[in-house]
């Protein structure tokens, strides 16, 4: 009878070394326990021979067809299939011998209590992973969106130690890719109207291309007038030496030129003689209105309040107070190469202003001391901290307006604002003062002004001075007033991309804030909080999850339509990334789990009750786990794909057709 049952109680036999029908060696084995185990395996296997009836003749047919193997596993339910269900070998050597009791149940039961065509179904079925992964696709990413293959992956992580491990390698890296197609899918829709980032870099670039080209432009004169020059203030007082001897004079004057690596110009040529028929050389410096002032020079040349250039000649002034009169004095020196030209006060500054205005000018400088009592319309060119700067070139073109022009009318406030924004907006440049880049660096700090003003609920000064910045605008040129107006489109988006990104959902104002934008403004608010939310979110926190947080949100700053498909979209990965994450939560488990606990233990097997069903369940659970194991594990291979199943479970083969009767095919092929 063992030949109908394709060898298996043989086979059984060797592999354990036992004689299933030898009742001395039975009897051993009641002695040992195992007794009954023994003849519950011969038992099963030949019954299961017995019932296949001309069984040898089917698996000669399935042999010469090609299968072996799990293939031949599938037609017919014997041995060598259970041993390809442990082991992945077509060899029933490599069977295991704590496995082959289970197989021989397992295997020799369904077939001989079911039949053949049941019995391979009861069989083979449960224990191919080809079967199991039929039409699926590997790598999580495609596990995810399948209900099917999480389940199936959840059994073979619950069992198996190698995949939970498998698993856990693989996951994180899924999990950020996951977050970063949910990245994407935001930044899609967000972007799909305006990408905030590229339009902000586009506009100020646009600006700095203008600006590259354009920024020395000269736009606004801001050589000193009369009336600032008046007004200015005096550095210190300084006593007059009346009393200097022209040789004492000449001694002073000459020692002074030198500490400033400077010689007398000309001073050994003869000069003609003057009206008063005097030969000059040095005596210009000395002549009497002139002699009493000679101790200024170094001061004069070292801190000038002004200084500037015509043709050869480099100007200094400085303003002193006379202390015998209380009156002002304006000190002009002036020099020619390495050599001092000439030196004399001025009481009062009209000749240096027209000496200003009625030659060509370059390279003004000054140093401006800013103080209350200077009146409007100075030079409040100092930083915040100190009282003085480098000097600083600036325009100086008659024929272009005046910077004091852009005082006249001003409210008491807006002066003083337009001084500061002076005085803040020239120190970030060094282009001269009066350029058309130097002056828009002080409209910025007009709009920055603006800006806090709103931020603190200062409506008057608002008012103020929007009133001052549209009195700017208008002293500018065309060409900058529309590259201007793209820049503060892009400030105006970066403003509000980066309250995005400081958004507290919580803040009951922020809404208000929302509401207040315009459109384009919403969508950069948008776009910085999506950034917000990116760059919080780490492997293990879906960020889907965290962007769904702010629906409310969403629904105020998209459209309609925009909403609706990235919340869908945000729902399926959050969806896909939940069931990734509780897959590793299993995996987790499954490794802490103590090994005592995952398995049937001997006493099952060896009770007398339960005996041949525990044997049976023990070997469909070992077999079936190996399946489960290979399927997981093709499940997590990004390269496998299942192959379909083509009416029903058995693929159409001629070859197989040729060794069995068309009803037995058939049959097979309907299960």
């Amino acid at each position: 009878m063992s030949g109908f049952t394709f060898g298996g109680s043989d086979w059984l036999g060797r592999r354990l070394g036992m004689d299933m029908s030898d009742d001395a060696y039975l009897s051993a084995k009641d002695a040992e326990g195992l007794g009954n185990v023994a003849r519950a395996a011969g038992f099963a296997s030949e019954f299961g021979g017995n019932m296949l009836g001309a069984g040898g003749a089917l698996v000669k047919g399935l042999k010469s067809a090609g299968l072996k193997g799990l293939k031949l596993a599938t037609a017919s339910g014997g041995l060598e299939g259970a041993a390809y269900g442990a082991t992945g070998s077509d060899s029933l050597a490599d069977l295991p011998e704590n496995v082959g009791l289970g197989a021989a149940f397992g295997a020799a039961l369904p077939v001989g209590l079911h039949g053949v065509g049941k019995g391979a179904r009861y069989v083979a079925k449960p224990f191919s992973s080809r079967l199991m992964t039929a039409g699926m696709t590997g790598g999580l990413g495609n596990v995810s969106g399948s209900p099917e293959a999480v389940k199936l992956l959840k059994q073979g992580i619950r069992n198996n130690d190698g995949v939970a491990e498998a698993y856990l390698n693989r996951v994180r890296p899924e999990l950020r890719g996951i977050n970063n197609e949910t990245a994407g899918m935001v930044d899609s829709s967000l972007t799909s109207r305006i990408n905030v980032p590229e339009t902000i870099a586009a506009e100020r670039a646009r600006y700095g291309d203008y600006m590259a080209a354009h920024g020395a432009d000269e736009v606004m004169n801001f050589a000193p007038t009369r009336e600032q020059l008046l007004n200015y203030p005096a550095e210190s007082r300084f006593n007059p030496n009346k009393k200097y001897t022209t040789e004492k004079a000449d001694k002073v004057l000459r020692k002074r030129a030198e500490r400033q690596g400077l010689s007398i110009y000309n001073d050994d040529l003869s000069y003609a003689p003057n009206a008063a028929g005097e030969r000059l050389g040095v005596n210009h410096f000395l002549s009497g209105d002139r002699r009493p002032f000679i101790r200024t020079l170094n001061n004069t040349m070292d801190t000038p309040d002004l200084k500037f250039t015509q043709g050869d000649k480099d100007y200094f002034v400085k303003k002193y107070t006379n202390s015998e009169t209380g009156r002002d004095f304006y000190d002009l020196a002036f020099k020619k190469g390495n050599s001092l030209f000439n030196k004399f006060p001025k009481d009062k500054p009209n000749g240096i202003v027209n000496q200003i205005k009625n030659n060509p000018t370059e390279n003004m400088s000054f140093s401006g001391r800013v103080s209350q009592a200077t009146g409007r319309g100075t030079y409040p060119l100092t930083s915040e901290t100190s009282n003085n700067i480098p000097y600083r070139s600036v325009v100086v073109n008659p024929e272009l307006p005046h910077i004091s022009s852009l005082y006249e009318g001003l409210t008491p406030f807006q002066s003083g604002q337009l001084d500061r924004a002076l005085k803040t907006g020239l120190s970030k440049t060094n282009m001269k003062a009066g350029s058309l880049e130097s002056l828009n660096k002080v409209k910025q700090e007009i709009n920055e002004m603006i800006s806090k003003a709103q931020a603190t609920d200062r409506p008057s000064e608002v008012r103020q001075l929007q009133e001052l910045k549209n009195r700017f605008d208008n002293a500018m040129p065309e060409g900058l007033k529309e590259v201007d107006a793209g820049f503060a489109r892009a400030k105006r988006l970066e403003d509000a991309f980066e309250r995005g990104t400081h958004y507290n959902p919580n803040n009951v104002s922020g809404t208000d804030t929302i509401t207040a934008m315009a459109q384009d403004e919403q969508n950069a608010f948008a776009q910085g909080l999506f950034k917000r939310i990116n760059n919080n979110s780490l492997t293990g926190k879906s960020l889907a999850d965290e962007a769904l947080k702010y629906e409310n949100t969403l629904a105020q700053v998209l459209p309609g339509d925009v909403y609706n498909r990235l919340t869908q979209g945000l729902n399926r990965q959050s969806l896909r990334f939940g069931r990734l994450s509780e897959l590793g939560n299993t995996a987790e488990r499954r490794l802490r789990t103590p090994e005592g606990t995952r398995f049937f233990g001997r006493e099952q097997l060896e009770s007398p009750g339960s005996m041949i069903g525990s044997a049976a369940d023990w070997a469909n659970n070992l077999l079936r786990g190996r399946a489960v194991r290979r399927a997981a594990l093709d499940l997590m291979n990004p390269d496998f794909t299942g192959r379909p199943l083509n009416n029903g479970w058995i693929v159409d083969n001629p070859s197989l057709a040729a060794g069995l009767s068309a009803t037995a095919y058939n049959n097979l092929r309907n299960r």
